[in-house]
């Protein structure tokens, strides 16, 4: 079974391979036209669904990386994301273009019975397509700045979850470094504790002989006066 770190690779290389084969498509669109044309814009979506199959299951793959190959992982992802959105952009776009037949532009134009009857000779036909188009756009432009802007949150979201990573491991260490702080006051204590004792003990000894001393000079000097 390979490694996470092999297996990761070759999700990266089945992506790129995925990008390459949608870039030679969009350049053959301007060549083309009518059904094939859709067939073409058709081939890029099914390949762009597949590499964000593949982005799902790296995304499975990350809780198996550690430390920096995990940051590296979630970069690739964030690059990949944006790549995927630019590419589903300029599908977009292309789609637009590629209403190039009636049946086409009756579905940019609306799905009431009159709008269904356009020609290529009705002007105000053709003025509600231009309408439609510069309004979607509008619309993929809109919505290319608010992929950009969620792609740098993201960005900045994978940053801030690798520092506080990082703050992570270095509170474990501090809390290890102080465990053993404990472990060593404890043991002093412990050695000052057993000193202390042995300290009164000697003092008591020290105290009884010269109890006995002081008894026995005493006993000595009261002796001396009774043989006197």
């Amino acid at each position: 079974m390979p490694s996470p770190t092999a297996e990761w690779s070759l999700y990266l290389k089945s992506a790129d391979e995925l990008f390459s084969q949608c870039d030679s498509l969009l350049e053959e669109l301007p060549t083309v036209t009518g059904d094939q044309k859709t067939r073409l814009v058709s081939d890029i979506n099914v390949r762009l669904n597949e590499t964000s199959q593949l982005i799902d299951s790296m995304n499975t793959l990350l809780p198996e990386m550690t430390g920096p190959q995990r940051a590296d992982a979630n970069e690739d992802l964030t690059s990949l994301r944006a790549r995927l959105s630019s590419y589903r952009s300029r599908v977009r776009r292309a789609a637009l273009i590629v209403g190039d037949t009636p049946s086409m532009r009756v579905s940019l134009l609306g799905s009431d019975g009159r709008n269904r009857e356009v020609e290529l000779g009705d002007v105000e036909g053709v003025r509600r397509m231009k309408e439609s188009t510069r309004q979607l756009e509008e619309g993929t432009s809109m919505l290319d700045d608010t992929t950009r802007v969620l792609s740098d949150t993201i960005e900045v979201a994978n940053g801030i979850t690798t520092e506080l990573q990082k703050q992570r491991e270095t509170t474990r260490r501090i809390r290890g470094y102080s465990q053993d702080i404990d472990e060593d006051l404890g043991h002093s204590a412990s050695i000052i504790r057993r000193m202390l004792c042995r300290s009164k003990r000697n003092t008591a000894i020290v105290i009884g002989i010269i109890v006995v001393i002081v008894v026995l000079i005493i006993i000595i000097i009261a002796l001396i006066v009774k043989h006197k």
